[in-house]
């Protein structure tokens, strides 16, 4: 009332008085947060002090526009949410002011050395990092969150609003006109701390409302937000452990007025329980449920997930409730046991079998590796699933894996017992041999670690699974018969080695190696390529030395198209040891098998031509060329491209052009046989061609390329004979005549520059001097000539020098210049 704030401070004898504020209107606000004061007055807005230092921060002026009711100031709300935060809500504007500390830039030119000692080097400033307006004038505040508040709020609303809605946007609906307002009844916000944008919003029931002011209303909090102090800035919680020990999640707030308080609070986990429950949404409750179950009190999350699968089972969505059992049971091994023991009086084992720990939910949102139920469920669910799914029995065993590897309490204990189940599997197989049953078998022994008997069991599986699609194959070939020819002639075209799983059964092959396991598939070679044909062919090439050829090729004496796979693959991947006089007894076998399995022959097939056959007769030097031409004149139509080679490599050129010509019909092929022989088959060639316009006309879009008398095969074409095209063709071989010539001139050209330069090069290596070493002892002088005398060198371009009266020399002009030692002319 006085307009003056005072601090009283302990001095050591007597009490000390500190005026921080007067003669500045009234205060209407104070907060006090340790050292930090703020406090607000009606004229010169908020003020923030150091009160330790009796320093003042800031000044902020009083924000612009504050609506009055009924010439009624509102009051200016602050609250210390933090050390360093202060959260200001003044009529309709809201605040937030950050407190920070920064370091004193001292500037040493202007200031001496004693004043510069005694500044501070760390000094305190304050800046608005939020503010915005609301739609109502705000009574209360308090934080919800880290990013949320909450706004206790008096709404005023024009009367041109009310009268018409169209004008709204001449002027901004939170900024209010003091003559023309009417009250509205308070309601509760949960806004964002950044924007003021309203998430929820709750009008407050409270007495007389209509005649209270707004500044006769407000709004206290018993606890504060964690999460409000971790989105401080600058809020250590580590340094402030003891404040937060105490914190709720959200707070708990009262609303007074003069006739009224209400308590508010956010909904707890019962309360969004409930409320789903009366929505009938029961799913979503058991969500809610299963995230808050240390907070339930009014509800028990076990009789919410019992309620909503008794409602499945009563509409028999077994395989829904399978989609989210996994989730909501959890870890609750009680609740596990009772539903599959619900499932398995209602004959559906197989459903929940898919979800059944330890595994991953269907979604995979959910680990339930570490659950483990009773072993006598294990066994249940098996014995079950192998009389009803045997598919689904194999998918399980092998989801949960060795049952020894798991631990319950500490203490290892199986899964279930594999002896118990190795029981049931044999009393199954004596009535029924089932391919999914013998793998799941080979898979418990895999796990017993009898590897010998387990790479049995799966080459029996293997058998059984090729003999059940033989027979099932005339079933299905008579169901597409009903669909599309093209569909059936593809499902009818399928063999048992088509659907190679060689993934799955690369274990069973590492395993042959790894333990030495080659007598135990010795003798069931058919058995390991139908378990798996990729995998099955890698073994065989590269043990040869453990599975001989010998073995692997009378074993498939009654499968020639696995012979000749197994030949092929030889060929391909071990030629070298292959192609040897040692395997040549095969070579007149694998001929045969090419021939039986080579794709139909194809007329006018234009060159480069190449196949399997004719690869294996080029690069195999053992190959019986009379058993192969026999076994290709059998096969009808005749495999006449083969022929025609076959005919070649024996020597039998005319032949081998008759059937160029008269079957194979393909003029190019023909030039490039040709092109190679004698001139009669030349003659032959274009013999052939006069009394055939076809052919002459393909043997004209060849002829300059392959060097064709183009002069003699024009004038050699009889009179009125019709070639489709011949302009054309004809224009066709001047241009490439043209273009021979041109590439030849330009060659020659190359080669003669090339030529002239060499030999200018020669000559002037040839004029340069040659280095002359001498290694000879003069002769002595005579009495009468004093100077020793030197019979001379003969020095040859190769580098070489003899002396002039050398033996070596003997004879040189019969030498005509050519050195003795290595030949080159001097």
């Amino acid at each position: 009332v006085s307009g003056k704030l005072i601090l009283n401070k302990k001095a050591p004898f007597n009490k000390k008085e500190v005026i921080l504020h007067e003669e500045e209107g009234n205060v209407i606000n104070i907060a006090w947060r340790k050292d930090l004061v703020a406090w607000a007055n009606s004229k010169r807005g908020i003020k923030i002090m150091d009160i330790e230092k009796e320093e003042p921060i800031t000044g902020l002026a009083k924000p612009k526009g504050v609506v009055e009711y009924k010439n009624i100031k509102p009051k200016c709300l602050l609250y210390w949410e933090s050390d360093s935060i202060l959260l200001v809500g003044w009529g309709d504007t809201f605040l937030i002011i950050q407190v920070t500390t920064k370091e004193m830039n001292k500037n040493t030119e202007s200031i001496s050395m004693r004043d510069l000692s005694l500044m501070p080097s760390l000094v305190r400033k304050a800046e608005i990092t939020t503010i915005w307006q609301s739609d109502c004038v705000i009574c209360g505040l308090c934080p919800y969150d880290a990013n949320n508040m909450i706004v206790f709020g008096y709404p005023l609303q024009t009367i041109s609003d009310n009268e018409s809605q169209d004008n709204t946007t001449q002027s901004n609906k939170s900024r209010f006109s003091a003559n023309q307002m009417i009250p509205n009844q308070p309601e509760i916000q949960l806004v964002r701390r950044g924007t003021g944008k309203i998430l929820a919003a709750d009008l407050i029931p409270m007495r007389n409302w209509e005649t209270t002011l707004p500044n006769q209303f407000s709004l206290n909090c018993t606890s504060w937000s964690k999460g409000a102090y971790i989105w401080s800035k600058g809020f250590d919680c580590e340094e402030n452990k003891n404040d937060l020990k105490n914190l709720v999640a959200s707070p708990q707030f009262f609303l007074f007025s003069p006739q009224d308080i209400v308590v508010g609070k956010a909904r707890n986990v019962d309360d969004r329980v409930k409320w789903n429950l009366e929505n009938k949404d029961i799913q979503t409750a058991i969500s809610i449920a299963m995230k808050g179950k240390s907070q339930l009190k009014l509800h028990s999350y076990n009789d919410l997930v019992n309620k909503w699968m008794h409602e499945m089972m009563k509409l028999n969505k077994y395989e829904e409730i399978v989609v989210d059992c996994g989730i909501y049971l959890g870890t609750d091994v009680l609740l596990w046991e009772t539903y599959i023991y619900k499932f398995a009086k209602k004959g559906k084992l197989d459903v929940i079998s898919k979800v059944v720990p330890p595994c991953r939910t269907l979604d995979g949102s959910a680990n339930l590796a570490n659950v483990r139920l009773q072993s006598s469920i294990y066994t249940m669910i098996l014995e079950h699933l192998m009389v009803s799914k045997p598919n689904l029995f194999l998918n399980v065993i092998k989801r949960w894996g060795n049952p020894k590897d798991f631990k319950v309490r500490g203490q290892k204990k199986d899964l279930y017992s594999i002896a118990g189940i190795m029981s049931s599997i044999d009393s199954y197989l004596r009535t029924k041999l089932d391919p999914f049953v013998l793998e799941a078998k080979g898979e418990l022994l895999l796990y017993e670690r009898h590897f010998g008997h387990a790479i049995s069991t799966f080459l029996s599986m293997a058998k059984v699974k090729a003999n059940l699609k033989k027979e099932n194959l005339p079933k299905i070939t008579k169901k597409m018969s009903l669909f599309k020819k093209a569909e059936k002639d593809e499902s009818s075209s399928r063999s048992d080695t088509d659907s190679d799983n060689s993934d799955e059964y690369a274990k069973v092959f590492a395993l042959i190696e790894q333990q030495d396991l080659f007598n135990v598939v010795l003798n069931r070679v058919l058995e390991l390529i139908l378990l798996s044909k990729k995998n099955a062919g890698e073994l065989l090439v590269k043990r040869l030395d453990k599975i001989s050829v010998a073995k692997v090729v009378p074993q498939l004496r009654h499968r020639r198209d696995l012979q000749h796979w197994y030949l092929h693959l030889l060929f391909i991947e071990a030629p070298e040891q292959y192609n040897t006089t040692q395997y040549s007894q095969f070579h007149a076998l694998q001929v045969s098998l090419y021939a039986e399995f080579s794709p139909p022959f194809q007329p006018r097939r234009p060159p480069p031509y190449n196949s399997d056959f004719l690869n294996f007769l080029v690069n195999c030097p053992f190959a019986p060329l009379e058993v192969a031409l026999a076994e290709c004149e059998k096969r009808r139509p005749p495999l006449w491209d083969e022929i025609v080679y076959i005919l070649g490599r024996l020597g039998r050129t005319q032949r081998a052009l008759t059937v160029l010509l008269e079957e194979v019909d393909c003029a190019r092929r023909a030039i490039e046989f040709v092109g190679s022989s004698e001139k009669d088959l030349w003659y032959r060639l274009i013999e052939y061609s006069k009394n055939n316009a076809r052919f002459l006309g393909s043997l004209l879009d060849h002829a300059a390329v392959y060097k064709v008398d183009i002069a003699g095969l024009i004038n050699g074409v009889p009179e009125g004979m019709t070639i489709v095209g011949l302009q054309q063709k004809l224009t066709k071989i001047t241009a490439d005549y043209r273009f021979q010539v041109s590439i030849n001139q330009s060659g020659l050209s190359c080669l003669e520059a090339d030529h002239l330069d060499k030999i200018r090069r020669l000559n002037q290596m040839r004029r340069r001097g040659l280095r002359v070493k001498v290694n000879y002892k003069p002769i002595k002088p005579s009495s009468r000539n004093r100077t020793p005398r030197h019979p001379g060198y003969y020095a040859f371009a190769c580098g070489h020098n003899i002396v002039a009266d050398s033996s070596a020399l003997m004879g040189f002009d019969d030498l005509k210049g050519v050195c003795p030692i290595c030949g080159i002319k001097k």
